[in-house]
């Protein structure tokens, strides 16, 4: 995953009440809400994500992800045609084509290193 935040010393201190209340339910999730009950659920990837929606919701911002966490993935379900982020109308961002210089962050995790990616012409 990739977590971009501004720094917040009460943010933290709530995020840390959560940890340290320790209400992770195996197969439910954090505080029986279904959201992190999957792989790595109890870690930062369970939390951030019942925070932001059950804890505070609406306090999160979601940022544009080929500028912020640009992977130079396929953004469309083989099947569907469908968006991979539930974009409506299929009108999701295509990493593959997206202008380097625009480029914020990148995540190597869907081709691993730079290298064994296929090149797409940009």
């Amino acid at each position: 995953g990739f977590l971009l935040i501004k720094p917040s010393t009460s943010l933290f201190y709530e995020l840390q009440a959560i940890v340290q209340e320790g209400d992770w339910r195996g197969g439910k999730g954090w505080g029986g809400t279904g959201i992190g009950y999957f792989y790595g659920g109890p870690t930062i990837q369970g939390l951030v994500p019942y925070f932001f929606r059950a804890v505070r919701p609406g306090s999160m911002r979601i940022l544009e992800r080929c500028t912020y966490n640009n992977m130079a993935d396929n953004p469309y379900f083989s099947d569907s045609g469908e968006c991979r982020d539930k974009t409506p109308h299929k009108g999701c961002s295509d990493c593959r084509a997206w202008d380097l210089a625009n480029v914020k962050g990148t995540h190597f995790t869907i081709c691993q290193k730079p290298w064994n990616c296929v090149w797409h012409g940009k």
